[in-house]
């Protein structure tokens, strides 16, 4: 089945947000075997709205998804544009409304009052709960297509499709139609070399696609034969030929595989950042469940702290220079001793713009470990640009820890 996602809101256009909501709903209808085909966004405009929708519906699509505009400001013109289009009239929830008002006063809020907008809905339709906000979704078929209409705001829309529309509206999907192998170490063309024979022997059953990133690269297996189960064998194979490249299988990011495989070993982690500024300290604490591994960090921006916290000598900042391989090594090392943990793992570089020489240029970054009395460091040279230099520097200090562990517990995987 196909789907047709609109999102609507001047701010998207203009490039002021971001539209995460089409790019999310996309790749959970994958799960249920539905394929967007098609994605716009379209402005604040009721004209606009109409136009767009009347598109959409005439192209048949199985499913329409419409986020943005029911809010309760002047701009919010969705709800109005979606009652001229069907031609109805609206529906006042009270009892959501009265929840509303409760919210409110439990919170010492004064209501709005344009509060009630957010308890209408067009008649005709079956409302949606909002988990999250205040404004009511609807869903409406219309001419053959199941219409949803959420809000813009990400976190609402995300709370709406998980508790009802996914699981009253969708049947979950042979997953062995859709297999993604998430990789990380090498770029697209190499991965690709290493598989081609089995790209070619299957080609007639399933059809593979890299996904290349700036962090790593994800295998799309796609079923296209009848022989069910044959997404998952070739998965095996292309898992058994690029070995340790494969961090997961499923929808997990690298720090969550790295923290369940430090958590498997009742192993703890600690952080001295330099170049990355704290976001390696981040990534790893998005990690649901981090606190039982990840003891803390330390942000040695300036050579004052790394010397009166991590306790680098002069002398070695002096010889060797704050990025470098023997700077790094002692950061990981004294990071372990001031927190107490199994494993430090450290950063520092130069990640631009400014900053760079002949010797250490821009993108330069050293990246250090210490483990059970061990210590070492590994050179890189990452992009120029800055953010992506420390995304590629904390992606490469998670995947160093990912091998390490490997190498040490794979036992234990």
């Amino acid at each position: 089945m196909n789907a047709c996602i609109i999102t609507i809101g001047d701010e998207l256009l203009q490039g002021f947000t971001r539209d995460t909501n089409s790019e999310w709903i996309s790749k959970h209808l994958l799960d249920y075997d539905v394929h967007t085909e098609y994605k716009v966004t379209i402005p604040d405009d009721r004209p606009k709205i109409i136009q767009t929708l009347k598109r959409a519906i005439s192209d048949q699509y199985d499913f329409i998804f419409i986020t943005g505009g029911l809010g309760p400001t002047h701009d919010d013109v969705t709800r109005n544009a979606l009652k001229l289009f069907f031609e109805v009239s609206t529906v006042f929830d009270q009892d959501h409304h009265e929840k509303l008002v409760e919210w409110c006063h439990q919170r010492n809020i004064i209501p709005p009052l344009n509060l009630e907008s957010q308890s209408t809905i067009l008649s005709g339709s079956t409302s949606i709960p909002n988990p999250v906000g205040s404004a009511l979704g609807m869903s409406i078929k219309y001419d053959g297509s199941q219409i949803f209409i959420l809000p813009g705001v990400p976190a609402e829309m995300v709370g709406m499709m998980q508790e009802t529309i996914l699981p009253k509206f969708f049947l979950k999907s042979d997953f062995s139609r859709f297999i993604t192998l998430k990789t990380v170490g090498k770029g697209e063309s190499k991965i690709s070399e290493e598989i081609s024979d089995i790209i070619h022997d299957f080609e007639t059953d399933v059809k593979i696609a890299f996904l290349p990133q700036y962090t790593g690269v994800n295998i799309r297996i796609k079923r296209i034969s009848k022989r069910v189960g044959i997404a998952h064998t070739v998965a095996n194979l292309i898992q058994k030929r690029l070995k340790g490249l494969i961090y997961t299988n499923e929808d997990h990011a690298l720090e969550e595989v790295v923290g369940k495989m430090l958590r498997l070993n009742k192993l703890t982690l600690s952080v001295a950042e330099s170049c990355t500024g704290g976001w390696l300290s981040k990534r790893l604490t998005d990690a649901p469940g981090s606190s039982d591994y990840f003891l803390g960090s330390v942000i040695a921006y300036h050579n004052n702290i790394k010397k009166s916290v991590l306790e680098i000598p002069d002398t070695i900042l002096e010889q060797y220079g704050a990025v470098s391989e023997q700077t790094a090594k002692l950061m990981a090392e004294s990071i372990c001793k001031i927190t107490g943990s199994s494993i430090g793992i450290s950063t520092t570089g130069i990640s631009g713009p400014t900053g760079g020489t002949l010797k250490k240029p821009v993108g330069l970054v050293f990246i250090g470990l210490a483990y059970d009395g061990q210590v070492f460091a590994s050179k890189f040279n990452f992009l120029k640009n800055r953010t992506l230099h420390r995304e590629m520097s904390c992606t490469t200090a998670l995947n160093m820890l990912r091998l390490l562990l490997l190498e040490n517990f794979s036992n234990t995987f």
